[in-house]
């Protein structure tokens, strides 16, 4: 069984990565683990690069990911 990601897994994994790097900040994510709350401006943006429920299938919203 082969255990190693794929080049479509580790760019998603990269994509992510720089989307946090950029879209938070050490006092927006205090915030949200202390509140609960997501700021909408984030989390519409985390969904129109498809991490919002990567894995339904692309024509139900999500990334079609495995």
């Amino acid at each position: 069984m082969d255990f190693e990601l794929t080049e479509e897994q580790i760019a998603v994994m990269k994509a992510a990565e720089e989307f946090a790097r950029k879209e938070t900040t050490p006092e927006l994510l205090d915030k949200v683990w202390k509140e609960g709350y997501i700021p909408w401006d984030v989390l519409r943006k985390a969904g129109e690069l498809r991490f919002i429920c990567p894995h339904w299938k692309e024509e139900h919203g999500g990334g079609g990911l495995d």
